[in-house]
């Protein structure tokens, strides 16, 4: 059975915090926690905050020259994508974001370091292309 998506996402940070330490900006990694059960009051307290579905779940804020930062919806590498993240992916890219869908942590490690024009982490792994892709050709979603 493969990792899922919690599990991903808690091997990605890790990895992340180590990586900080030959590059900080992989400090500047943040989790939006929007995925998780709620009971109806506090879904309804957190909506009036302005939590919002479909946001991705991690976002890099370090800009680059072409991008204003990087949102990453990490997924399992079984794992789909609902239309409203879907939406949600198109619309950052529109607004001059880096935004993916990546299926597994080392997936989305290849994404960060593409976006921080770094060495790739894991050479020799190819990801497959899933939906739209993005502003670049190689964007992978």
């Amino acid at each position: 059975m493969p990792p899922t998506e919690d599990a991903e996402q808690r091997t990605l940070i890790s990895w992340c915090r180590w990586m900080e330490g030959q590059h900080s900006d992989f400090g500047m990694i943040l989790h939006i926690p929007n995925g998780e059960y709620r009971t109806p009051t506090t879904g309804k307290r957190l909506k009036a905050q302005g939590v919002r579905a479909g946001v991705p779940d991690l976002f890099l804020a370090v800009t680059t020259k072409d991008f204003g930062g990087l949102w990453i919806e990490l997924k399992s590498q079984n794992g789909r994508v609902r239309p409203e993240q879907h939406e949600w992916i198109k619309k950052l890219q529109l607004h001059g974001y880096s935004a993916h869908v990546c299926y597994g942590w080392q997936h989305a490690a290849k994404v960060i370091c593409d976006y921080l024009s770094l060495s790739d982490p894991f050479p020799g792994n190819h990801y497959p292309s899933r939906g739209v892709r993005g502003k670049h050709e190689k964007d992978i979603l």
